[in-house]
């Protein structure tokens, strides 16, 4: 692993902090570093999306009312998906157990499963086997996070 001129932070070299440097800068400039190909190509389509408004995403519909899916990259052979989802007030996603792990990084707005309520910027990882019902609360804002699933889910109905 290199440190092209800055520091490293888990496997993602950054550079260096400076009072000129805005987040954008650090952003577009941090590079991957010693990761699996298709981390390294989910991280690559978030960096390639990441300044962009989200309501200009294009948002497929899902059989689910309110909730709404953007495909970054997906293998259904093994399950694999990086994904952007985003779930009104009120919506909710079915009852799932995961067959991998999946890590999430909530962007806006709030999203509870029975495992604890998760607001922006809260990031959220879930093993193997586990299992929940995800939900945007009534009342508030809409909720969006990206989301990087191994492996696929399974739906409990």
């Amino acid at each position: 692993m290199g440190r092209e001129g800055g520091r490293e932070v888990g496997r993602t070299a950054l550079p260096k902090m400076g009072a000129r440097n805005s987040a954008r800068r650090v952003w577009e400039s941090a590079q991957v570093v010693s990761r699996p190909p298709r981390v390294a190509r989910a991280v690559a389509a978030v960096q390639s999306r990441a300044m962009i408004d989200l309501d200009a995403v294009h948002w497929k519909a899902t059989r689910y009312p309110g909730v709404g899916i953007s495909f970054l990259e997906s293998n259904r052979d093994t399950g694999y998906a990086a994904v952007l989802i985003r779930m009104e007030p009120g919506s909710r996603y079915p009852a799932h157990r995961h067959r991998g792990s999946e890590e999430l990084l909530v962007l806006e707005g709030a999203y509870e499963d029975e495992l604890g309520r998760y607001e922006a910027g809260r990031f959220v990882r879930y093993e193997g086997g586990t299992a929940h019902h995800p939900r945007c609360p009534d009342g508030g804002s809409r909720c969006t996070f990206f989301a990087i699933a191994r492996e696929g889910i399974e739906l409990f109905g």
